[in-house]
Order: C-alpha cells, then sequence, then structure tokens
C-alpha cells in the first residue's frame, strides 16, 4: 500500500516520507549480541532536513544502512521495528523491492568516496549504471544526464572529466561525483553519512553549500549524519542526538542549541570550538567514554559520564518524553536542563557552575539567580 493517496494526518497536511518505529538492530558476536540501534524512532517528512548527530559508536550510521536493508546478516539482523517508506514498510520488503528503492528513490553519500568508487572502472561507467538500471536509459541518454549532474554539483569540464579515473579527482571532487552519483535519479530521500570528512574546511562548506543547494532545487528529503554539531546548524531543521543506540534528544534545530533539555547535547555543544569566544575559554570535554554496546544496561547510558545523573539515573532507564513543543529528551532531569539555559550561548563558566550545583540539588529559579550573580 502506498501512502501517495493517504497525505492527510502529518504535519503540513501530508504524512511523514519516512517513519522509523522501535528500531533495534543487532549484531551477534563471540562477546555477545551488540545492541547498535536499541529501539529508535523519528521521522523525515517531506523536503525536510534531519540532522543524526553522536559520537562514533552511537549507532547513527547502522541506523541508516538498516533503512537502506544493508545490514550483513549474519552478523546483524533487524530484531524488531518498523521502517515505513511512502507507505511501505522497508523490514518486511523481499530484496528484489530493495534493490529497486535503493539509488533511485533513496540514495546514499558514503563517508569515504575513495573507497565507495570503484578505482578500476572510469566515473562515466559507475554514473550510467543507475540511470540504466532504474530509469532505462540508453548510453547516450545517460552520458547526457550524467554529464549535466556533475556540471550541477560543480565538476570543471565535466564532459571530459567524466571518462576519467578517481584516482584523478581530488578528494573534494571525488566527493561531488558521490553527490551526483546519489542524486542522478532524483531520489526522494537523500543520505549523507560525514559527507565532509576528511575535507578541509573550504571543501567542507562547499559541500555542505551544495547539498542545501540541491535539496532546495529538487525537494529531496535530507539525513545527514555527523559527530559535528557545527556540520548542521545552517542545514537541519531538526536535530536527532543519540547515544549508545539510543534516541537522547529530538527538537527543532534552533530549540536544541539554545535550550537542549539532555546533559548529553549539553556535552556535545560544549565541546565544538567556537570563534566568537576567543582564546581565552576552554572546551569543556565529555569525560570517560561510551558504553560496551554488548552489555545489559540498566539505566540511562550516559549516567556514568553524567555530572547531572542521581541513584535513579544509574538505576531505571528514561524514555523520550516532551518537555517543550516538539522539543523531547530521554533523561530524568529534562525539564532542569532546559530550563538552565545551556545552550551554544551560555558560557563554559556558566555551563560549569550549574553543572556543579546539579551534582548535590535541584537546579530551580532560585539556584539559576544565584549563579548568575556570581558569573
Amino acid at each position: 500500500m502506498s501512502s501517495q493517496d493517504n497525505k492527510t494526518n502529518g504535519r503540513g497536511g501530508e504524512d511523514p516520507l519516512l517513519e522509523v518505529r522501535d528500531l533495534k538492530t543487532y549484531f551477534d558476536t563471540d562477546n555477545g549480541t551488540v545492541r547498535a540501534v536499541d529501539g529508535v524512532s523519528f521521522e523525515v517528512r517531506r523536503g525536510e532536513c534531519v540532522g543524526v548527530v553522536g559520537e562514533s559508536g552511537s549507532g547513527k550510521s547502522v541506523c541508516q544502512i538498516s533503512i537502506l536493508g544493508l545490514i550483513p546478516s549474519p552478523p546483524g539482523r533487524i530484531a524488531g521495528g518498523e521502517i515505513i517508506f511512502d507507505g511501505d514498510n522497508l523490514v518486511e520488503a523481499s530484496e528484489a523491492d530493495l534493490r529497486k528503492i535503493r539509488g533511485n528513490r533513496i540514495s546514499m553519500i558514503w563517508q569515504d568516496p575513495m573507497s565507495s568508487l570503484n578505482p578500476f572502472l572510469k566515473i562515466s561507467k559507475q554514473l550510467f549504471e543507475p540511470l540504466q538500471l532504474h530509469k532505462g536509459m540508453n548510453e547516450e541518454q545517460a552520458r547526457e544526464a550524467a554529464v549535466e549532474m556533475l556540471q550541477k554539483v560543480g565538476i570543471p569540464g565535466a564532459a571530459k572529466r567524466i571518462d576519467q579515473y578517481p584516482h584523478q579527482f581530488s578528494g573534494g571532487m571525488r566527493q561531488r561525483v558521490m553527490i551526483a552519483m546519489a542524486l542522478l535519479c532524483q531520489p526522494e530521500l537523500l543520505i549523507a553519512d560525514e559527507p565532509t570528512t576528511a575535507l578541509d574546511v573550504t571543501i567542507q562548506a562547499q559541500i555542505l553549500e551544495l547539498i542545501r543547494d540541491l535539496r532546495r532545487d529538487f525537494g529531496t528529503s535530507v539525513i545527514v549524519i555527523t559527530h559535528d554539531l557545527g556540520v548542521v546548524a545552517g542545514m537541519a531543521d531538526r536535530i536527532i542526538v543519540m547515544y549508545s543506540g539510543r534516541v537522547m534528544e529530538t527538537a527543532q534545530a534552533t530549540d536544541v542549541f539554545h535550550r537542549p533539555a539532555h546533559p548529553y547535547t549539553v556535552g556535545l555543544l560544549k565541546s565544538v570550538p567556537r570563534l566568537d569566544r576567543g582564546r581565552t575559554e576552554r572546551l569543556i570535554p565529555i569525560e570517560g567514554n561510551p558504553p560496551d554496546p554488548s552489555q545489559e544496561r540498566k539505566g540511562c547510558p550516559f549516567a556514568p559520564r553524567c555530572g547531572w545523573a542521581t541513584s535513579k539515573c544509574h538505576n531505571e532507564m528514561p524514555e523520550l518524553r516532551e518537555v517543550d513543543d516538539e522539543h523531547l529528551a530521554a533523561c530524568w532531569r529534562a525539564e532542569e536542563v532546559f530550563g538552565a539555559e545551556l545552550g551554544s550561548r551560555a558560557s563554559a563558566r556558566r555551563v560549569a557552575a550549574i553543572e556543579k550545583r546539579a551534582e548535590s540539588e535541584e537546579i530551580t529559579d532560585d539556584v539559576l539567580a544565584e549563579v548568575a550573580e556570581g558569573a
């Protein structure tokens, strides 16, 4: 059943393009079952850009690879949940149906373009394939469409360069080729996995601007996976913060940056360098390491590293709950964190002072007033 005839329930008058419901992706290893994705739910609306952020190992990429049905089995498996794309559950889809969707209706920009492009094949061969497979084009039609897309992503001399090999392109140009390949069939959903990794800052800015422009031109929904909140600051409409295979917080991008409601999000924000703070203000690192995903967890997975944690945090797993309009957080003290306004505008001194008080008492309006006076 398709949702083309049933788009009346979601915001903006239509259903979401993608709904992930309680997704669980596990890997069975000799050391136990690794819960890489452990009950994740989110949605992507049509034309929307969603940023998925978190440290390495938080489950960001595994979650998105699950959407494409690319989990290697064994050892991986989808242990539960649903992935509803345009009304169809991809978890129950056959491999043949998934092949019709991959690269056509859902495309992915992989993290490392050099390992994603076949070094033994010319760029032309790799660009023609999805057009011939999904759109039924002959070689002449595919060449014309591929050259046009290379021009759109900023490859100079595209008509000649299309017949070159990947090693003849710079890192930034290879990434542009990957973006062109992902957009050739004008997908409804584009997943960009760390699209600026290993690129210098100038090329990073160009790639992010390119994705923004193409999203506007094609009306494509975009998921951007990154460990750097700075990458999605000017791109994402909404942000999903993941940790240890779970969603810790989700909200509109401006809300996440201005008033985070989870201590982990605060930690990520305080780890981002800021040019407007000068050299005197030091970054605040998140102490400790992420938990072993193969070990059973009793309470909040972030509790061992969290300055706000109480005994309840160590013993009971919090569920996502709303702390403001469309702003959800999985934290027992989410309202306190939200009220403290520890977003990107808060000074490191203020964050440290409030976190010190949070170790032993509730953060009330009186405590915030005292901290403000002492700042």
